[in-house]
C-alpha cells in the first residue's frame, strides 16, 4: 500500500473495483448489481475496499450513509442513529415515474457519453493556494465564493481555455454542477433519505463577441465565472425544487430537459460536468481509522464525458479534483503554467500514508 500511494498509478485503480466506474450502461449490463464490493488486501496488510454503486438509487449522500451505516455496524458501534435510514422520504416526494420519453433518455445519453480519447488526470489544491484562488475569485456579488465554487470555475475558465487553444473561436460552454436538494427543501428532508435526491445547476458563459481574444485579465474571468455559478446554485431554492415534487413534479422535470436539450442544440457548447465529493466518505471508519485516502476512478471508459470530481484531502484541508477531459484537451492543460501555479498534478498521499506509518 505505501509503495501505491508513493507512486500513484491512478489507471491501476479500476483493479480495486468490481467494475469500470462511470461506465455507460447498455443492455448487455442489464444483470449487474446495485452494488458490489471488492476488498483488496495489500501484503503489508493495509486495506483498500472499492465500491461500485448503481446511479439508478444510489445518489453521493446515500452512498455515503450506507458505508457509514455498514462500517458502524462493522465496529459494534452502540450509536445505533446512524442506521436509522430514512427509506421513503425520497420516493414520497418524488415518486418514481415509468415511460420517460425516449426523447428524454436519447438526449442525456449523447450529454454525458461520447466516443472520444478520455483520459483521467488527478491534481491537487493545497488549502494556502485554494484561499488564493477564493479572494481571485470575490466580487460585490459573491464576496464570500465556496472552495467548491472557486475550484470549479478555475478548472472550467482553464479547461475551455485549452479546448480552445490554437484556435480564434470561442464556443459557449456550460458547466452542470450536482447539487444536494435534501437541506434546500423546507422542511429540510432527513440527510438519511435514500435515493438520487440532487440536482443540476446549470450555469453557461456565452461569448457576446466572437472577435473578443483570451486575453481578458484572469482575475475578473474567474469572478465572471463565479457569479454566474454562484446565482445557479442560488437559484435552486425551495420555491424552484418543490416544483419537482409530487405527481405533477415529472412534468417540470420533462420540461427542464426539453428546455435544456434546445440550448444545448442552439448554442453547440461545451459540457463540463462536476460534483463534490469534499463533504462524503471521510468519517467511514471500520475500526481501524477513517481512510487515508479516497480515489475516484482509474481509466477512462472509452465512452465517457467531461467530468471533475473534488474530494477532500485527509491532511491539510486541500482538495483533490479529478478531471477527464479529451486527450488533446487535457495534453494542453497540463502545461498551462497558470493552471499549474495552483494545481499540482498527481502528487504522492505521502503526508496521509506517513501519518498512518507513525501511528
Amino acid at each position: 500500500m505505501f509503495e501505491f500511494l508513493k507512486h500513484q498509478e491512478i489507471e491501476l485503480l479500476n483493479q480495486f473495483v468490481p467494475f469500470h466506474p462511470f461506465r455507460k450502461e447498455t443492455e448487455s449490463h442489464d444483470d449487474l448489481p446495485l452494488l458490489a464490493v471488492q476488498v483488496s488486501v495489500f501484503a503489508c496488510g493495509g486495506i483498500a475496499i472499492g465500491v461500485s454503486l448503481s446511479h439508478k438509487i444510489f445518489d453521493g449522500d446515500t452512498a455515503n450513509n450506507f458505508l457509514k451505516s455498514w462500517a458502524a455496524v462493522f465496529r459494534g458501534d452502540p450509536d445505533k442513529t446512524l442506521l436509522h435510514t430514512n427509506m421513503y422520504q425520497g420516493s414520497l416526494s418524488f415518486p418514481a415515474k415509468d415511460g420517460i420519453p425516449e426523447k428524454s433518455i436519447a438526449f442525456m445519453d449523447s450529454l454525458w457519453f461520447e466516443e472520444k480519447h478520455y483520459v483521467t488526470r488527478r491534481f491537487v489544491f493545497n488549502a494556502k493556494e485554494i484561499e488564493t484562488l477564493r479572494d481571485k475569485a470575490k466580487s460585490e456579488v459573491v464576496p464570500n465564493p465556496t472552495r467548491v465554487e472557486t475550484l470549479t470555475c478555475f478548472l472550467w475558465k482553464h479547461a475551455t481555455a485549452a479546448s480552445r487553444y490554437g484556435s480564434t473561436s470561442r464556443r459557449a460552454s456550460i458547466v452542470a454542477h450536482a447539487v444536494n436538494m435534501r437541506p434546500r427543501l423546507k422542511p429540510s428532508m432527513s440527510e438519511t433519505a435514500i435515493g438520487n435526491i440532487f440536482w443540476w445547476a446549470i450555469a453557461a458563459n456565452i461569448p457576446t463577441d466572437e472577435a473578443e481574444t483570451t486575453d481578458d485579465d484572469d482575475d475578473d474571468q474567474l469572478c465572471n465565472l463565479t457569479k454566474l455559478l454562484h446565482e445557479s446554485i442560488k437559484g435552486l431554492d425551495n420555491e424552484y425544487l418543490k416544483t419537482f415534487q409530487g405527481e405533477e413534479g415529472f412534468g417540470a422535470i420533462s420540461g427542464f430537459l426539453n428546455q435544456l436539450q434546445e440550448d444545448v442544440d442552439s448554442l453547440e457548447p461545451e459540457v463540463y460536468a462536476f460534483t463534490s465529493w469534499t463533504k462524503i466518505l471521510r468519517e467511514v471508519d471500520f475500526g481501524w481509522g477513517r481512510p487515508i485516502w479516497i480515489g475516484v476512478m482509474g481509466k477512462a471508459e472509452p465512452t465517457s464525458r467531461n467530468l471533475i470530481v473534488f474530494v477532500e484531502t485527509q491532511w491539510s484541508k486541500g482538495i483533490e479534483a479529478w478531471v477527464t477531459l479529451e486527450e488533446k484537451q487535457m495534453a494542453i492543460l497540463e502545461k498551462d503554467p497558470k493552471f499549474l501555479a495552483f494545481a499540482s498534478p498527481n502528487p504522492p498521499a505521502l503526508q496521509a500514508c506517513d501519518v498512518c506509518v507513525s501511528i
